[in-house]
């Protein structure tokens, strides 16, 4: 399979470079809370370690979406990309830096990446999907939010359920 270059493309108030993050993002929004470009990561290209100032040689990668299981809590970091790129070193690079960057900040997350042929719609999902294609078919505000997120599900995002605090006896 050939692949082309992607369209930037608007729904629910969050930019998707192509219709295939879209589709992820389908998949996930009734199990997960998700963030499109959640957290940029720079990094040193010789060691792909996390840096904390940017200097001449820094790079940056941004993983695609961020998401969290709502029963589960698990969380993932993760990476959309058609299946001719899978043995791309890209793919293994950007895995090597977000793993040092999940370690680096102590974060419950894990990385994955995601390939096309993997994002499969149920009937459901699919025809949420038809619905959001057509530009100005679907008003937004119709549409569940994935971008208007409160304070307390950006925190879940991140950190994951609050924990529960132990109380020490004097």
């Amino acid at each position: 399979m050939e692949y082309r270059a992607s369209t930037r493309i608007s729904r629910w108030g969050i930019s998707y470079d192509s219709l295939l993050e879209l589709k992820y993002a389908c998949l996930v929004s009734l199990d997960y809370e998700f963030l499109r470009n959640p957290v940029s990561i720079y990094y040193d290209p010789k060691n792909l370690l996390p840096v904390r100032r940017i200097i001449r040689n820094t790079l940056r990668y941004t993983p695609d979406f961020l998401i969290r299981h709502k029963l589960t809590q698990e969380a993932f970091l993760v990476e959309i990309k058609p299946r001719c790129f899978q043995f791309h070193p890209q793919i293994s690079r950007r895995k090597a830096v977000a793993e040092n960057y999940i370690r680096f900040k102590d974060f419950d997350w894990k990385f994955k990446t995601v390939f096309d042929d993997e994002i499969v719609l149920d009937h459901e999902n699919h025809k949420l999907y038809l619905q959001l294609i057509p530009a100005g078919k679907v008003p937004d505000s119709d549409l569940p939010s994935g971008s208007y997120l409160s304070g307390s599900r950006i925190q879940f995002l991140f950190y994951g359920p609050p924990k529960e605090k132990t109380l020490i006896a004097s």
